[in-house]
């Protein structure tokens, strides 16, 4: 009877330690935003932190695509709290600018705010 007990508080031990884990796995995740635009020329993410220059893209074809905004590439280096980013589009006409909260997660970096999608 003694052993039973024990499996029991083993079973729960490891079921409470899988529940409260995020999913952390080995596959690199990134955040993207899908745009929808007639002449986009220019798309490109700043990390406000640092003011660097992130995944700037010149040559766009079509109306439609998806951009890469961050990914675990920042995982240990972005505050918990959150870290703002700023995603520009360029047109012929004018400036677009959006703002994404990015946070260092347990296993991976986390959007904390932002579009999904962009239609200009």
């Amino acid at each position: 009877m003694m052993k039973f007990k024990y499996l029991g508080y083993f079973v729960a031990m490891i079921l409470i330690f899988t529940a409260c884990k995020e999913d952390c796995n080995d596959i690199y995740r990134i955040h993207t935003v899908e745009v929808r635009a007639d002449s986009l020329q220019e798309a490109y993410t700043v990390r406000t932190q640092t003011a660097d220059t992130l995944n700037r893209y010149t040559e766009i074809a079509g109306d439609t695509n998806r951009f890469m905004l961050a990914g675990d590439e920042f995982q240990d280096r972005l505050s918990e709290n959150g870290e703002p980013f700023l995603f520009h589009l360029r047109t012929p006409d004018s400036l677009y600018q959006y703002t994404y909260l990015f946070e260092d997660g347990e296993c991976h970096v986390e959007k904390l705010s932002g579009h999904d999608r962009i239609t200009l």
